[in-house]
């Protein structure tokens, strides 16, 4: 159950234990639009000052992603007033922020807070964030469901799911493919541009 909860905007706090609570904000909602609300930071900071008191680790969580990872993924994807963000997460020790919406798994840290966007679940390669926590730190690790191997614990012998790597990545081509051509037909592209397309697309995807 959420110990805090912004009047203002689906954000959160959230006590994972004793010792970790996570700053769940909005900044993907209608009330957002991409950027932390004036009287957000107002309750952040409220609820950042009692974690310090309290003597908590502060993990913060935000959708769209608080650096830049790639500069083809800025406008829509780094929060509108990141730098404002940055500047509260510094002033109180938040040196994580786990992020997502770019759907890659990446890295990066800048003004001493580490911003690490985690890939999602549902596309291929099906990889999750592992954090481990203790009084050290803290470690990420990226891992991949793993679903022929549980799937042969079970004794299932479904094909697809004791080939589920190979099966999700044929599902994610053909499933990128689709959209492309659509996407390229909706510009207008003859068909043999769009096999040109699918020519290079297919050359990228298998030098992955």
């Amino acid at each position: 159950r959420a110990r805090s909860r912004d009047s203002v905007s689906f954000s959160y706090m959230y006590p994972v234990s004793d010792c970790v609570w996570l700053l769940v904000l909005d900044v993907n909602s209608n009330h957002t639009y991409g950027t932390v609300r004036d009287e957000t930071f107002v309750w952040m900071e409220e609820q950042l000052q009692q974690a310090r008191e309290a003597g908590v680790r502060v993990i913060g969580v935000t959708h769209q992603n608080l650096h830049v990872h790639n500069r083809m993924f800025v406008f829509g994807y780094q929060i509108n007033n990141a730098g404002k963000l940055l500047q509260m997460y510094q002033e109180y020790g938040v040196t994580l922020n786990l992020s997502g919406h770019m759907h890659l798994q990446h890295i990066t840290e800048h003004g001493g807070v580490t911003d690490i966007s985690t890939s999602s679940l549902s596309v291929w390669p099906l990889h999750y964030g592992f954090l481990a926590i203790d009084d050290s730190g803290v470690e990420y690790e990226t891992r991949e469901l793993d679903v022929a191997a549980w799937a042969e614990r079970e004794g299932i012998t479904d094909p697809d799911l004791l080939n589920f790597y190979d099966c999700s990545r044929e599902f994610f081509d053909a499933t990128t493919r689709i959209k492309q051509e659509r996407r390229l037909e909706g510009c207008g592209a003859s068909p043999e541009e769009i096999d040109r397309m699918n020519i290079l697309r297919a050359s990228i995807h298998a030098m992955n």
